[in-house]
């Protein structure tokens, strides 16, 4: 019995070295017949922050905004940029250059100059709406000249990261002043049945980059038009957007109300009145005061607060009137998606105008109704309105 105890430890042995044989095999196939890969050293990659595309002399510019870490683990902002035929052309050519791997922010935000928008972005759109690392919820802006200018603009000697230009947007629009819009919303907006699209409108503002109105696109994604600060105003109105924000109205010559808006919500009933559409736009908010400039009194009473809320419901009126004016009248461009309004509520009506929607919505009536409510004044001499 003493003679047969080492054979389990040959066996224990063989099986070892199976085991260490096999990993070893596994571990060679992982590397030449599977996608398994080493994870590349930080100072191999590139952070993408920000992509821009500009069109110059019949070629795409790519320019990338990107945090490169150094082999000291420090990381700083810097631009590339290189030319192709294409847009993923010129990207890559950029990846070439470094030779580095880049990986995509969560928070990208994507330029276009405005030759770029000019040429159709259709046609370039494609490749941030198949790459799977690019996210969806990506800003996209058009900037006045080139996308390049924006991504390398500068301030106390330090790059500007392309992040805080896609939050000036989302803060723009939440205080009423930008029209946002990110890649999914600007695919499926030119993929609508008779849709155009819009996008915010950026330049450079003493050589800092500031959003300033807003882009209408046709349905190719070319750029026919700019809506201003109010007539951006007037579209987030008229599209349901315009929850927030502030306003400024003269009462009368001399005195001018700093006011807040709060709850916005917008209606939109469509009827037909002789076979054509008729467009209600209902919009309703209330008002905070915030300052009241000019012709200073020391008390005040409810009528005079009621003549500061006709001066705002005009001058809402007034930016809705022109986003109208500019969007349908003027260009025939169905940024606002009234069509898709048409086709949810009076679907047979929808389906009498469709094949012409784009040459005849001039044709629609379209009515506003604004209303607005003081809430509150601040503090004063005098009783609370409320």
């Amino acid at each position: 019995m003493k003679g047969q105890k080492p054979l389990p430890k040959q066996r224990d042995k063989k099986s070892k070295g199976k085991t260490i044989l096999l990993s070893f095999f596994c571990f060679l196939f992982c590397i030449l017949f599977t996608s398994c890969e080493m994870p590349a050293p930080l100072n191999q990659r590139l952070l993408i922050r920000g992509i821009g595309i500009d069109w110059q002399d019949g070629e795409y510019l790519a320019t990338l905004q990107a945090d490169e870490v150094s082999e000291n683990s420090q990381a700083m902002v810097v631009v590339y940029t290189s030319k192709g035929n294409s847009v993923l052309e010129a990207l890559r050519n950029v990846t070439k250059q470094e030779g580095k791997i880049p990986q995509y922010s969560h928070d990208l935000t994507v330029v276009f100059g405005e030759g770029a928008a000019q040429q159709g972005l259709n046609k370039m759109i494609d490749f941030f709406l198949r790459n799977t690392e690019i996210p969806s919820a990506s800003v996209i802006i058009v900037c006045q000249g080139n996308a390049q200018d924006i991504l390398s603009a500068k301030k106390e000697e330090q790059i500007i990261p392309a992040d805080t230009l896609g939050d000036a947007v989302k803060l723009g629009t939440y205080n009423g002043q930008t029209a946002a819009s990110d890649v999914a919303s600007l695919v499926n907006h030119l993929a609508g049945e008779g849709e155009s699209a819009y996008l915010p409108y950026m330049k450079l503002v003493e050589d800092v980059p500031m959003t300033c109105g807003t882009v209408l696109l046709d349905e190719n994604g070319i750029q026919k038009d700019i809506l201003d600060d109010r007539a951006t105003r007037g579209l987030l109105l008229l599209t349901g957007q315009l929850q927030n924000g502030y306003i400024s109205v003269y009462v009368n010559e001399d005195t001018k109300a700093s006011l807040e808006i709060t709850g916005g919500n917008t209606e939109i009933k469509v009827d037909e009145q002789n076979g054509n559409p008729v467009f209600t736009i209902e919009y309703s908010c209330k008002l905070n005061m915030t300052a009241l400039e000019g012709d200073f009194k020391e008390s005040y009473g409810k009528e005079y607060y009621q003549i500061i809320c006709d001066a705002a419901e005009a001058e809402l009126r007034k930016n809705a009137q022109t986003a109208l004016n500019q969007c349908i009248f003027e260009n025939k461009l169905d940024v606002l998606q009234m069509g898709r309004w048409m086709h949810k509520q009076q679907p047979s009506l929808w389906n009498s105008w469709k094949e012409n929607w784009k040459e005849s919505m001039d044709l629609a009536e379209y009515v506003l109704d604004i209303e607005t409510n003081m809430q509150r004044v601040g503090k004063e001499n005098t009783p609370s309105i409320e």
